[in-house]
């Protein structure tokens, strides 16, 4: 090894800092972890599109396009057979949930549509970026920052949020970020 070489390979950094309870690595893990969780499913999808933990799944109001199985810990999108439709339900649920005085868990329209992928890689709806942490999606991002090296040293540009954003306004951010698996809409 290197004098200044970490330790170990940046893979072996993800390894430790991912604490997910990964079925295929842990069965017995996984099923603990998951007791506090809910599956977010659309009918006519056998994957699940996110993880929706207890106090998110009481709080909703859900409306009648919903089913919800406390004992097979699922909600599930259950009218909506077109893409269209499918983006509008949600839409309505996220709006109703955003409404009720009851529900801590959702901000606000962020205002930015992310299409949401099944597994096998049908384009299954829209949904507002909002839905994405309520509804417990797994999405994955590439960030990067800009820099350039001249005489005077390193120079970084380093953006700074529109204060109208609902997450994180106003404070710093990455030079460019682009979300994969759930890529942004144009």
């Amino acid at each position: 090894m290197a004098p200044n070489e970490p330790p170990y390979s940046k893979l072996d950094l993800v390894e430790r800092v991912d604490k997910w309870s990964y079925y295929a690595r842990d069965h017995e893990a996984y099923k603990r972890h998951m007791q506090n969780y809910y599956y977010f499913l659309i009918d006519g999808f056998k994957v699940p599109f996110g993880y929706v933990p207890d106090p998110r799944v009481k709080q909703m109001p859900w409306l009648n396009f919903w089913a919800i199985d406390h004992e097979k810990r699922t909600e599930t999108l259950k009218q909506g057979t077109d893409f269209d439709t499918r983006t509008e339900l949600m839409r309505q649920t996220l709006r109703i949930g955003i409404e009720s005085p009851k529900v801590d868990i959702l901000s606000g329209w962020d205002d930015e549509m992310f299409a949401l992928y099944a597994a096998n890689g049908e384009h299954v709806l829209n949904l507002d970026g909002m839905g994405l942490d309520g509804f417990g999606v797994i999405n994955f991002a590439v960030h990067m920052i800009g820099f350039v090296h001249l005489k005077e040293g390193t120079r970084y540009w380093i953006p700074r949020r529109a204060k109208t954003k609902t997450s994180y306004p106003n404070m710093l951010d990455n030079t460019v970020g682009e979300v994969s698996l759930l890529e942004k809409l144009p």
